[in-house]
């Protein structure tokens, strides 16, 4: 197995955008607060920025991993935010999602999984882009909060595969690239593993 890494800082307090490989993998991790502009002032807003968009654009371009990994603070999915306002999550951000989704089918790059988090839940949904194939978005980010935010399961755009919010969890990824059919299993764990969902596997 091989582990490549690269990481990015700019600025005094410094952001940070980095990516990295393991075996047939790769894995970018965004940056959605230091370049974000206020969507709610901002004709157009950006959550990436320019330097960090065109650095995610080329990378995921040349990758010929199985899987391109993007994590981002925030669901790229519409209306999934669980609260009333959501222009915190990228539906402030509406022409830079579709343009990350517009040059991803443009560019027939493959095997693209979001992960996400900020919502205090779990969740597994399917993202239903015209023109592009579905890409999956794998949620989960409670494991030390006692709150949880309510389950969406109806949201323009997706569709939605399941959910845990019950008690504090964290999720495990495992990949499979060696079938024919190279396989991505996604699995909620709770902070008492027998009330964890049983998860679901994903074949791309």
């Amino acid at each position: 197995m091989t582990y490549k890494t690269a990481l990015v800082w700019r600025g005094l307090c410094g952001c940070s955008y980095k990516n990295f490989s393991i075996a047939d993998v790769d894995f970018f991790v965004l940056d959605g607060r230091y370049f974000r502009e206020n969507p709610l002032t901002t004709k157009n807003p950006t959550m990436l920025g320019e330097e960090q968009k065109k650095w995610l654009f080329k990378l995921i371009k040349s990758s010929s991993a199985t899987f391109k990994i993007i994590f981002t603070s925030v669901p790229f999915a519409s209306k999934v935010s669980g609260k009333e306002l959501s222009d915190d999550a990228c539906d402030g951000y509406p022409e830079e999602r579709e343009e990350l989704y517009r040059f991803i089918g443009e560019n027939n790059i493959s095997g693209v999984v979001f992960i996400a988090g900020d919502r205090h839940r779990a969740d597994a949904r399917k993202i239903k882009i015209p023109g592009n194939y579905d890409i999956y978005e794998f949620l989960n980010s409670r494991l030390t909060n006692d709150n949880g935010y309510r389950l969406v399961e109806e949201a323009e755009g997706s569709e939605y595969l399941f959910g845990y919010n019950a008690l504090p969890h964290f999720g495990i990824l495992a990949f499979d690239t060696k079938k024919e059919d190279p396989e991505l299993t996604y699995r909620v764990v709770s902070m008492r593993d027998e009330d964890s969902p049983k998860g679901i596997a994903f074949v791309l």
